[in-house]
């Protein structure tokens, strides 16, 4: 299939995907218990106030919330498409100008956190695979296992408690600029990097064991080791150059499981990004603040796994899409 009509399907499965992703946290926030109006004049902590029935009437026709739904969701769409995030419902402040404020914070932790997973995780496969069935590689599969199985909050929770508990020490919380503080900043985001590296890395440790396994068991590497090649040379030129293939895939499906995974670590790090802007909006019932950031995610995923697609079709030009 031609390169151009590939990418342009690709285009299409991602939009629809985005579509309907818009749709289901549209529907889901609408159809859950409570009104949002009704959390706006409490204050979000469900306290009892002396607002009418016509005051939250006309605080429903101010947010648009008297509307059907059909039309909620067109002026919606319309809106994100233009780039229009609107206000807070909470805050009254620039969802977009807020989004982005934070945006940075999500991307240096997920960064962070690819590279401790591709530095760990790579090198530890390739050496469990050449060490197969020893207790390296042994080693290795246990601490895969456990990137995989447990999850970021446990990891972090434990961290903050063994670190109080046992040493009496607790990383720095907050955040600090890295133009303004280097090193602080470094000190705050290298914890919770380490524990979303980590999960990264078990998954990384497993597909490249499993790749590198894979491309030993070929001919053309029996063929090199017949020839008296050294193990070096054939590792180089033949065996890592093609297992690293699929392996790609992973490193990018991993980087976008890492950017939602750091939702949960910017609550317990207290690292103002994204993540725990998105969970300060779900508890208020923010439509406003909720919806973009959620879809942002899932292009974000769209968008990771099409720039996947493109560098392997890149890397190996004897792949055919069908």
């Amino acid at each position: 299939m031609d390169m151009k009509v590939y990418l342009f399907r690709r285009l299409l499965q991602g939009v629809l995907t985005l579509f309907l992703v818009s749709i289901v946290i549209f529907v889901i926030l609408r159809v859950a218990p409570g009104d949002v109006a009704d959390l706006i004049i409490t204050g979000g902590d469900g306290s009892s106030t002396g607002a009418t029935s016509q005051e939250r009437e006309e605080l429903r026709q101010t947010l648009g919330l008297d509307r059907s739904l059909l039309r909620q969701y067109v002026e919606w769409s319309w809106d994100m498409a233009t780039l229009s995030w609107g206000e807070s419902l909470f805050t009254g402040r620039s969802v977009w100008d807020d989004f982005f404020r934070k945006l940075p914070v999500t991307l240096q932790l997920s960064l962070m956190g690819l590279f401790i997973a591709v530095a760990l995780g790579v090198p530890l496969g390739v050496a469990a695979a050449l060490k197969q069935d020893t207790w390296m590689d042994y080693l290795a599969r246990i601490f895969a296992l456990g990137g995989v199985s447990l999850p970021h909050f446990w990891l972090a929770t434990l961290l903050l408690i063994a670190g109080v508990r046992y040493f009496t020490w607790s990383p720095p919380l907050g955040y600090e600029s890295v133009i303004d503080a280097p090193w602080r900043n470094i000190t705050q985001f290298i914890w919770p990097a380490l524990v979303l590296g980590y999960s990264g890395a078990g998954l990384l440790s497993r597909m490249t064991r499993s790749a590198v396994l894979e491309v030993m068991r070929q001919e053309y590497i029996r063929t090199a080791m017949a020839k008296g090649l050294q193990t070096r040379a054939i590792m180089g030129r033949h065996t890592l150059r093609n297992a690293l293939l699929p392996v790609i895939t992973v490193i990018g499906i991993a980087f976008a499981a890492l950017v939602s995974g750091s939702v949960v670590l910017e609550q317990v790090f207290v690292l103002p990004g994204v993540g725990l802007f998105l969970l300060e909006a779900v508890k208020f019932r923010d439509y406003t603040v909720v919806q973009p950031i959620i879809v942002f995610f899932a292009a974000w995923v769209v968008l990771v796994n099409m720039t996947v697609d493109v560098i392997y079709t890149w890397l190996n030009p004897q792949v055919r899409h069908g």
